[in-house]
C-alpha cells in the first residue's frame, strides 16, 4: 500500500472517530435523563448503553473497512479513530453542547411554555371557580347558622 492511500485511510478513520464520539455524546446525553427507569437502574442502563455503543462502533468500523477496501488493520487506523475522538472531546464537544442547550432552550421557550401556560391558565381559572363556589357555599352555611343563632 502506498503512502497516499494511508493518508486517505487515516482521514476516513479520523472522521469515523469524530462521528462515533458525536453519536456517543448525543446518545449518552439522552440516556442520562430523569426517567424513572434511569433513576432506578441508572448505572446498569448507562453501562448497557455504553457496551451496546462499543459493539455498534466496532461493527461500524468493520463495515467502513470493507466498504472502502482498507488493507489489513494497522496501528495508524486506530490512531486516526482515537485522534478524532480526542479532537471532538477537546474542541467540538463544547460547540455541540452549546447548540444542544440552544435547541433545548428554544424548544422549552417557544414550544413548551405557551402550551404549558395555556393549560396552566385554564387550570388556575378552574381552581379559582371552585374556590369561589366553596366560598359562596360557606357563606350560605354561615348565614344560615347566623339566622338560627338569632332566632334562638
Amino acid at each position: 500500500m502506498d503512502t497516499a492511500n494511508q493518508f486517505t485511510v487515516f482521514c476516513l478513520c479520523f472522521l469515523y472517530g469524530t462521528a462515533c464520539a458525536l453519536l456517543y455524546d448525543l446518545i449518552v446525553w439522552e440516556c442520562g435523563g430523569g426517567t424513572k427507569l434511569y433513576k432506578r437502574f441508572g448505572v446498569y442502563v448507562k453501562s448497557a448503553v455504553q457496551i451496546a455503543l462499543f459493539i455498534a462502533f466496532a461493527f461500524g468500523f468493520t463495515a467502513l473497512s470493507t466498504l472502502f477496501y482498507f488493507p489489513s488493520v494497522r496501528l495508524y487506523m486506530y490512531g486516526g479513530i482515537l485522534f478524532g475522538v480526542f479532537l471532538y472531546l477537546k474542541s467540538w464537544h463544547r460547540t455541540v453542547d452549546f447548540f444542544k442547550n440552544v435547541c433545548y432552550n428554544v424548544i422549552i421557550k417557544k414550544v413548551y411554555d405557551p402550551f404549558y401556560a395555556f393549560f396552566l391558565k385554564r387550570k388556575i381559572k378552574a381552581k379559582e371557580k371552585r374556590t369561589r363556589k366553596k366560598i359562596e357555599r360557606n357563606k350560605k352555611k354561615l348565614s344560615a347558622k347566623a339566622k338560627e343563632v338569632k332566632k334562638k
